[in-house]
């Protein structure tokens, strides 16, 4: 009998999601009503702004994303529905 370990697939399937060009990403935000907040989410942390506005794309697996989507009281299966 296999078992499977659906955090290990969900795991490969976040990495396995299309990396998002910074306009890209922008418009999900903006379509899932999160854009004001990433902005007012960045303003205040500096780490977090350099990153948001120097990326030349956004992963799904990155560490800024993760950051985000906690500070943003947001779970995972969100931020997937988001980027698929």
């Amino acid at each position: 009998m296999i078992t499977i370990d659906q955090g290990k697939v969900m795991e490969i399937k976040r990495q396995n999601m299309p990396n998002l060009t910074p306009i890209e990403f922008d418009t999900k935000l903006k379509n899932n009503g999160l854009y004001d907040a990433v902005q007012e989410l960045i303003k205040d942390n500096f780490e977090i702004r350099i990153a948001y506005n120097r990326a030349t794309f956004f992963s799904r697996t990155t560490s800024f994303i993760d950051q985000a989507r906690i500070a943003l009281g947001l779970t995972d299966e969100q931020v997937d529905a988001m980027w698929e």
